[in-house]
């Protein structure tokens, strides 16, 4: 993981634990909201994307993605949130992921897509989201290129754990 993956872990880390004050009644009007942030967690073949998510009673929205020099990650996501709109809330999330790279020396491709299922807890404060949650990985496709490097013949199982964290910033 790079180093400023690594901050940005911290960074993530240090604000779950600092005591920050939840919305009142009167500043949660609106229903609907959105979010811009950073998502964390196993997105093959990064560990950080940018993420918007739109949040309405109940139900949430999202999109994240990256390019990088070698492809592209592009993801979507539906949650469902237990509590009222604007409160801290458990949550169910589902997600799907797909990673193309571009052409290797050898010409070859890789491609991931996979779908994740996890649950855990969303904090919300008024302009702050943070989200933690574990859950499953489930590779749906995972077509590898010519084999050239250290981990030759290593295929990962179909079902993996997995970990996620969101911060984002709520615009209304």
């Amino acid at each position: 993981m790079p180093c400023t993956g690594t901050r940005s872990m911290v960074l993530v880390l240090v604000l779950c634990a600092a005591p920050l004050h939840a919305a009142s009644d009167a500043e949660q009007e609106v229903p609907v909201s959105a979010a811009l942030g950073i998502k964390a967690g196993a997105i093959p073949p990064v560990l950080l994307a940018p993420e918007l998510v739109l949040h309405a009673p109940h139900v949430f929205l999202g999109t994240f993605g990256m390019a990088t020099g070698d492809g592209v990650t592009l993801g979507a996501e539906l949650g469902a949130e237990f509590s009222q709109a604007g409160q801290n809330t458990p949550y169910v999330l589902g997600t799907y992921f797909h990673f193309a790279s571009n052409a290797n020396a050898t010409g070859g491709r890789e491609s991931i897509d996979a779908l994740t299922l996890t649950a855990g807890y969303e904090w919300i404060w008024k302009h702050v989201e943070l989200q933690v949650g574990a859950g499953a990985l489930f590779l749906v496709n995972d077509e590898v290129a010519p084999c050239t490097g250290w981990f030759c013949g290593f295929r990962p199982p179909p079902v993996l754990p997995t970990v996620e964290i969101s911060l984002r910033y709520r615009f209304f």
